[in-house]
């Protein structure tokens, strides 16, 4: 089945959009069973404000009127789920690319190997998890929750909530190894008998604790060693766009 993905590429030099463009579409003659929709902005104010949904965006960091990263601070504002890859002549502007969850970014002039390797990790996270939803059944009805969506899982006094970017969702009906077999391989990892986190959302880890989105949450102690091998394989993984 040909999967469709739509691409944005914003970047104000006409030589670079040239050559970015031009490895995204011998990407897509070389991989066969993809099809890729490209779109060229000059600007980043202009990608804004004729935004439709997109699946990756290659984003230049250096552009007038409003830099890319700045941009992207807004674009997470309209689209949580878009995979940013940041296009740079400086490696050191990626570190800021973090804060807006950037997925990667690339160097400039960009090289068709490193490109490749790139536009596969890409691919495989969007397919592994972008659009992923779990039902969950409230009393008020069925509620469809993007996985991505979903920072960490929690059970307490017989009440287990979903902690997600919109808010909380309690559930009475079910056990936290109900939920456990629908949430582990898609970026998640249970941290104790009462709480399962998503990869996405963690910013360091303590003696103790993990820092999940700025938020303490308890980790076992049995479990740490676990928790951050497979932290380390997840990043390794391109997992960590946030």
């Amino acid at each position: 089945m040909m999967k469709y993905v739509r691409i944005a590429v914003v970047e104000d030099n006409d030589n670079d959009a040239k050559t970015l463009t031009g490895l995204i579409a011998d990407y897509g003659k070389k991989t066969g069973n993809v099809k890729l929709d490209v779109k060229r902005f000059t600007n980043a104010v202009d990608f804004l404000e004729k935004y439709q949904p997109y699946d990756i965006v290659f984003m230049d960091i250096e552009m007038p009127m409003m830099s890319g990263m700045k941009a992207c601070y807004k674009l997470r504002e309209i689209d949580k789920n878009i995979v940013i890859i940041f296009v740079t002549n400086m490696e050191q502007f990626a570190v800021e690319g973090y804060l807006v969850s950037a997925f990667d970014f690339v160097v400039k002039p960009v090289a068709e190997y490193s490109f490749r390797l790139k536009m596969d990790r890409a691919l495989d996270y969007i397919s592994r998890f972008t659009g992923k939803t779990l039902a969950i059944k409230t009393p008020e009805g069925t509620r469809q929750i993007a996985l991505q969506d979903i920072k960490y899982v929690d059970i307490m006094n017989y009440k287990l909530t979903y902690h997600t970017l919109d808010g909380n969702i309690e559930v009475t009906t079910m056990k936290l190894q109900d939920v456990e077999p629908m949430l582990l391989g898609a970026g998640f990892f249970r941290c104790s008998r009462s709480l399962i986190v998503n990869f996405k959302y963690v910013k360091a880890v303590s003696e103790t604790d993990i820092d999940l989105d700025g938020e303490k949450l308890p980790i076992s102690r049995r479990r740490k060693k676990e928790f951050i091998e497979a932290l380390t394989e997840y990043f390794a993984g391109g997992g960590g766009n946030g």
